[in-house]
C-alpha cells in the first residue's frame, strides 16, 4: 500500500515522546507497586491481613474481586490488584495514541497534506492501527522487565507471560474502539470522551458485577476477562485471543467507515440551520460557548451520575459487612454496630467523593480546553475579530467549566445519598453528605484554578493537567496500602481533603483552598490578559 510505511515511521517518530512517556510510566508503577508491596505484606498472616482488606466491597468496588482458595500467595494478590490499574492506564494510552493520530491530524490539517499525495484515504487509520500494534507490544515488553525486578512467592513465568498478554491485547482492543469513535465523531474532543467513557463504563461495569455478584454477567466486561485469567494461579489466556481478535475487527470496522465519510467530518456530524435561522441564543460569544459544549457538558453529567447511581447501590452491600452478623451485635451490641456501620458510609463516601471530585475535575478541564481547540482550528481569530473583551473570553471558558463543575458534583453526591438511602435499612447520615459536600468543593476549585491559571499563562502545557490530577489522584487514595508520606500527598488538592466525612473538615484549610482557587483565578486572567490569544 503506498506510502503506509513512511507514514508509519512518521507516527511513531512524532509520538517518541510520548510513547517513552507512557512506557517508563507503566513500568514504574509496576516496579513501585511490587516494591511498596512486597515489602509490607512478606509473611503470610500479612497477605492474609491484605486480603481481607482488598475483598471489602469498597476495595473490591475500586480494585478486583480477590482470588479465591485457601493457599493465596503475594504474586496471587498482586496480579489480581494489578490488573485493572495496569489496564486501565494501556487503555488510556491506547485511546490518546489513537486519537491523536486520526482525528487531531485531520483537524490540524495534516491528513489533507498526506491525502494530496498518492496516498489511499485508508492508509491513515491503517497506519495508526499497526503503531497501536506496536507500542502495545513494547509496553507489554516493559512491564515484562517490571515484574521481573521484584521476586516473589508464587511468580512464574506462565504469570509473567499472561499478565503482558492481557495488557497487549487489551491495548490493542482499546485501540480498536478508540479508532471506531474517531470516524464517527467529527471532532478529537467528542472522539476522545466517547474512548475515556468506553473505558470507565466497562470498569464501572465490573465494579457491579463483582459487589453484586452478578456471575452470569461476567462476560459483559473486558475488565472480567482479565479477571477470569487468574494471573499466577490458572493463568488462562482465552481472554487475550478474543480481545485480539475484537481489537482486529474493530479496526477493520474503522477502515472502512474511513472511506464512507468526508475529511474533516464524522458518521454523526450535526449540521446547524444557517445564520439566518440561528436563534436568538446564539448571537452572543458566551452563549455560544454554551451551546457549542453541551454534549460535552451533558455527556459529563450522564457519565457521573450513572457513576453516583451505581456506587450508591453498592451501600446495602457495605451495610450487610456488619449488619448480617448476629455475632458481632451479640459481642458489641445493637447501638455500636450501628456506629461500625456509619464509621463504613463514610469512609465509602470518602472513596466516591474522591471519584466525584476527579471526575468533575476532568470535566471542567475538558471544557476548558475548547480554548486551545479553538485557537487551533482559526475560530478563536474570527472570535477575537469581534466587540468581545478579554474577561470575556477568560470568564467564558472558565467559569462556564466551573458552575459546570460544581453543579454536577453537588447533583452527584445528592444522587449517590438517595440511591443509597433506597439501598440500606435506615439511612445515610445526612452530616456525612454535608461534609462531603463543604470539604471537596474547595479541592475541586483549586483544581480549577490550577486550570485556569495554566490557560492563562501557558497554555500548551494545559494537557500535563490531566496527568498530574490522574497520577495524583491515584496515589492519594492508594496511599494507605502505599504507606506514602503526608507531604507528598498535599502536593496536590487532593491530599489536603483525605479522610472526609470520617472526620470533619478543617474549616481553616477549607478557606485557605477557597483562596488560593480565586487567586489562581485572577493570577490566570493576568496572565490571560497580557499575552497572546494565539
Amino acid at each position: 500500500m503506498p506510502n503506509l510505511g513512511r507514514l508509519l515511521r512518521a507516527n511513531l517518530k512524532t509520538d517518541l515522546k510520548l510513547i517513552i512517556i507512557w512506557v517508563v510510566i507503566n513500568a514504574a508503577m509496576i516496579v513501585s507497586g511490587l516494591a511498596k508491596i512486597v515489602n509490607l505484606y512478606s509473611g503470610d498472616g500479612d497477605i492474609a491481613k491484605l486480603r481481607q482488606m482488598m475483598d471489602t466491597p469498597m476495595m473490591v468496588a475500586l480494585f478486583t474481586k480477590m482470588p479465591g482458595g485457601d493457599h493465596v500467595t503475594i504474586a496471587l494478590v498482586l496480579g489480581a490488584i494489578m490488573l485493572p490499574l495496569m489496564a486501565t492506564l494501556t487503555g488510556l494510552m491506547s485511546v490518546q495514541l489513537a486519537i491523536r493520530g486520526t482525528r487531531k491530524m485531520e483537524e490540524s490539517g495534516e491528513t489533507e497534506l498526506i491525502l494530496a499525495t498518492a496516498t489511499p484515504k485508508t492508509v491513515t487509520v491503517i497506519a495508526v492501527a499497526l503503531e497501536l500494534v506496536i507500542v502495545n507490544i513494547i509496553n507489554g515488553l516493559g512491564m515484562y522487565v517490571a515484574w521481573l525486578s521484584m521476586p516473589m512467592t508464587g511468580a512464574n513465568q506462565a504469570g509473567y507471560l499472561v499478565f503482558v498478554g492481557l495488557m497487549v491485547a487489551f491495548g490493542i482492543f482499546m485501540g480498536g474502539v478508540a479508532l471506531i469513535g474517531s470516524q464517527v465523531f467529527a471532532d478529537s474532543r467528542s472522539a476522545n470522551f466517547f474512548g475515556y467513557g468506553f473505558l470507565a463504563g466497562i470498569y464501572f461495569l465490573r465494579s457491579m458485577i463483582d459487589v453484586k455478584h452478578w456471575h452470569g454477567l461476567t462476560w459483559l466486561s473486558p475488565f472480567n476477562w482479565l479477571e477470569s485469567a487468574s494471573v499466577f494461579g490458572k493463568n488462562d489466556s482465552w481472554a487475550i485471543i478474543v480481545m485480539v481478535i475484537i481489537g482486529i475487527l474493530l479496526g477493520l470496522v474503522a477502515v472502512r467507515l474511513s472511506q464512507q465519510r468526508d475529511l474533516g467530518a464524522g458518521l454523526l456530524q450535526m449540521t446547524g440551520r444557517g445564520r439566518q435561522h440561528v436563534p436568538a441564543s446564539l448571537r452572543g460569544f458566551t452563549t455560544l460557548f454554551m451551546r457549542v459544549e453541551a454534549k460535552v457538558i451533558v455527556g459529563w453529567f450522564v457519565a457521573i451520575l450513572v457513576f453516583a447511581a451505581m456506587f450508591g447501590s453498592i451501600f446495602g452491600d457495605v451495610q450487610e459487612v456488619l449488619s448480617g452478623s448476629t455475632q458481632i451485635e451479640t459481642i458489641v451490641g445493637v447501638k455500636a454496630t450501628t456506629v461500625m456501620t456509619q464509621t463504613l458510609y463514610a469512609h465509602f463516601l470518602e472513596m466516591i467523593a474522591m471519584f466525584m471530585v476527579l471526575f468533575v475535575t476532568l470535566m471542567s478541564l475538558n471544557v476548558m480546553q475548547r480554548y486551545l481547540q479553538d485557537r487551533r482550528n482559526g475560530s478563536l481569530d474570527l472570535i477575537a475579530g469581534q466587540p468581545v473583551g478579554r474577561l470575556r473570553l477568560f470568564t467564558t471558558y472558565t467559569l462556564t467549566a466551573a458552575v459546570a463543575g460544581v453543579i454536577a458534583f453537588a447533583v452527584g453526591i445528592l444522587v449517590v445519598w438517595q440511591v443509597g438511602n433506597s439501598s440500606v435499612t435506615g439511612s445515610i447520615p445526612a452530616e456525612q453528605i454535608q461534609r462531603v459536600l463543604i470539604g471537596y468543593l474547595p479541592t475541586f476549585l483549586v483544581s480549577f484554578g490550577v486550570g485556569a491559571l495554566l490557560l492563562g499563562w501557558i497554555p500548551r502545557v494545559f494537557g500535563v493537567l490531566y496527568a498530574y490530577f490522574g497520577i495524583f489522584f491515584l496515589l492519594t487514595y492508594l496511599r494507605n496500602l502505599l504507606d506514602l508520606p503526608k507531604w507528598f500527598l498535599q502536593l496536590s488538592p487532593y491530599g489536603w481533603s483525605t479522610n472526609i466525612p470520617v472526620s470533619t473538615p478543617n474549616t481553616a484549610v477549607m478557606v485557605t483552598m477557597s483562596l488560593i482557587s480565586v487567586a489562581c483565578f485572577v493570577l490566570g486572567y493576568i496572565g490571560f490578559k497580557h499575552r497572546d490569544l494565539v
